[in-house]
């Protein structure tokens, strides 16, 4: 393939997509020359005017937008791959295409469905080098490199990602999207899942509570400049929420109050995606009775971390029993100590309150405890 067939080629995929409403956005970099002015350029569609696109171009010290026409964007790109830019990005709804420059200055263009396992659909409609969101919580810093204290998050970001790419697929989601979340030092997931979304062409709506007043001005700032107008942080409890439309929940290192309320809203609203975790257990000082697990309950490390399972587990059969296909998994928490999260995603059918207190009983009897609150919430 010649020089210029690729180039009119992605020129065209381009063009096209914006066309048929189905272009996300497209990236420029690997600068011809390193010592050029604008190191990359980033394109998205205009909110403002569905026939323009806004261009980001990103220089050493600061950034530069502009908007064009649908035509001058295509002539834009085309005129800068080759010349300027070493590599081309172009992600859409269906397809994504890359062109690249080899060291002979040829170009070679590939082209996968976005259903393609090896796409990695979140980690490709999120510009993370470019992000201002994780620039301005110090986790990549103005150049779009990692922060060295910050690499075990940026991993967790990526793991995010990747898991948004496993889940996502298997729900049904409409065009307006309604996220509540409880984010306690985790606001980046929320910055992260609201990026996602919106990224997929949905308009969100993101509400994320019980933030610190401080905390909540400065996020909300961010989120202005990301142009996330509907993504709110509250210093209101989850429990002050009255949406009635919950499509995704999220709780992550959150107290026992804060899991429960917002997985009882979940099923509630039948949400369709549930992502929870808690920072603490609230069974912790009910085992000393077990005569079986006493001694080892004397161990405040071991009871705690049985609590927990406990709880979880019986958090997770509650979910099943309302329809929810559940995961409970392991990994690092914001404090890189390891927290349970469950995952669950709204699939199936789920079963009456009698047959969810036979799974239950047997556990409660062995435990020697009663109903936790989610139980007492969704009895009340």
């Amino acid at each position: 393939m010649n020089t210029s067939k690729a180039v009119n080629e992605f020129k065209n995929h381009f063009q096209a997509s914006v066309e048929q409403k189905e272009f996300l956005k497209l990236t420029l970099e690997k600068a011809q020359d390193k010592g050029q002015e604008v190191r990359s350029i980033f394109v998205v569609p205009s909110e403002e005017d569905p026939n323009a696109l806004v261009f980001t171009y990103r220089h050493k010290k600061n950034d530069v937008q502009k908007t064009h026409s649908v035509l001058e964007s295509a002539n834009i790109v085309a005129t800068s791959l080759g010349s300027s830019f070493l590599q081309g990005m172009l992600n859409t709804t269906k397809k994504d295409h890359e062109i690249r420059y080899n060291k002979k200055n040829q170009p070679k263009l590939t082209s996968k469905s976005v259903g393609d396992e090896s796409t990695g659909m979140g980690r490709k409609l999120i510009d993370v080098s470019n992000s201002i969101y994780l620039k301005s919580m110090g986790i990549i810093d103005q150049r779009g490199e990692v922060v060295k204290s910050q690499q075990h998050m940026f991993r967790r970001v990526h793991e995010f990602l990747q898991k948004m790419d496993e889940l996502l697929p298997k729900i049904e989601l409409g065009n307006d999207v309604v996220v509540e979340s409880v984010t306690k030092g985790n606001e980046v997931y929320a910055f992260i899942l609201y990026d996602y979304l919106k990224s997929m062409g949905k308009q969100v709506t993101m509400r994320a509570y019980s933030v610190q007043p401080d905390l909540a001005k400065s996020l909300n700032n961010i989120a202005q400049r990301c142009h996330f107008e509907r993504l709110d942080f509250l210093e209101a409890p989850i429990e002050n929420s009255t949406a009635e439309q919950v499509d995704i929940a999220t709780v992550l290192d959150g107290t026992e109050q804060q899991v429960d309320q917002t997985i009882f809203q979940a099923i509630q609203a039948k949400a369709k995606l549930l992502i929870s975790s808690q920072s603490s257990a609230e069974l912790v000082g009910k085992f000393s009775g077990v005569s079986e697990l006493g001694a080892l309950m004397v161990f405040e490390a071991i009871e705690t971390r049985m609590a927990k399972l406990v709880t979880d587990g019986i958090r997770a059969l509650i979910l099943q029993a309302n329809g929810y296909e559940t995961e409970v998994t392991e990994r690092g928490n914001a404090n890189e100590k390891e927290a349970i999260i469950i995952f669950a995603t709204r699939t199936q059918e789920g079963m009456s309150p009698e047959q969810l207190e036979q799974k239950l009983k047997p556990i409660k009897d062995r435990f020697g405890i009663s109903d936790i609150l989610l139980e007492k919430m969704l009895k009340a």
